[in-house]
């Protein structure tokens, strides 16, 4: 599953997501 991969998702999704991930 990519981020930039298809669907161009908002900034804001983008850093939420990006977070999640490093939490983790």
């Amino acid at each position: 599953m990519g981020i930039f991969g298809g669907e161009l998702a908002t900034t804001s999704e983008v850093m939420q997501q990006f977070i999640k991930w490093t939490m983790i």
